[in-house]
C-alpha cells in the first residue's frame, strides 16, 4: 500500500492493494493486441545506441533561457521504466555512470542525470524486490556522491530530483534510500 493518507487516523473497513511484484510477473495493463509495438519499442530502447543518442541529446545545453529540470522527460523516463521495467537497465547504467563523471563541470550533465535519476527510480515502484535491490545497489551510491559534490549552480537540480521522487505515493523511496546510506555510512 503506498496511500499514506488512508489509516492516518482510522482505517476503512475494505481496502484494495496490488501485490507486490516477483520475478515472473508482468505488468497486467499491456493489451494483447499491442504486443507486436512493445516489443518493436522495447527492441528499440534496449540498444546502446539508443541511449548513446538520447542521452546526448537530452544533455545538451539549452540555447535559450535558465535550464531547469524537466518533470515531463523525468516522467519520460519513468514510462519507460515502468513499461520496460528492468530491461533497460543494463544500457542505461554506462550513460548514469558518464552523466556522473560529467556533472561536476557541466550543469546541463548534472540536469540531465538527475532527470534520468528521477524517472528510473519512480518507474521501478511495481518491480520486483530482487530487481529493486540491483537498482538501488547502483544508484544509492551515486545519489550520494552526486549530493556531495553538488556546487551551488547544480544543487537546484538535486533538490528538483528529490522533489519529484518524494512524492506522496512514494514514501518508501525515503525509507529505503536512508536504509541503504546507513548500510553504506557503517560499512
Amino acid at each position: 500500500m503506498d496511500d499514506i493518507s488512508v489509516g492516518y487516523y482510522c482505517w476503512p473497513e475494505k481496502y484494495t492493494v496490488y501485490s507486490p511484484g516477483t520475478a515472473g510477473t508482468t505488468l497486467p495493463y499491456i493489451d494483447p493486441t499491442s504486443i507486436d509495438a512493445l516489443d518493436c519499442i522495447t527492441t528499440t530502447i534496449c540498444t546502446k545506441e539508443y541511449w548513446e543518442n538520447f542521452v546526448k541529446y537530452i544533455s545538451m545545453e539549452v540555447s535559450r533561457g535558465e535550464e531547469t529540470f524537466e518533470n515531463l522527460t523525468a516522467r519520460f523516463y519513468k514510462g519507460i521504466f515502468q513499461l520496460l521495467e528492468y530491461r533497460p537497465l543494463e544500457m542505461v547504467k554506462p550513460f548514469i555512470q558518464d552523466l556522473l563523471e560529467q556533472s561536476i563541470r557541466d550543469k546541463s550533465k548534472c540536469r540531465a542525470l538527475c532527470e534520468l535519476l528521477a524517472g528510473l527510480i519512480r518507474g521501478s515502484k511495481h518491480w520486483c524486490a530482487e530487481k529493486l535491490e540491483f537498482m538501488w545497489v547502483f544508484v544509492v551510491p551515486i545519489i550520494i556522491r552526486g549530493l556531495n559534490e553538488a556546487t551551488p549552480e547544480t544543487m537546484p537540480y538535486w533538490n528538483a530530483f528529490l522533489k519529484f521522487v518524494c512524492v506522496s505515493e512514494m514514501h518508501f523511496f525515503i525509507l529505503f534510500f536512508f536504509y541503504r546510506l546507513f548500510i553504506i555510512c557503517s560499512a
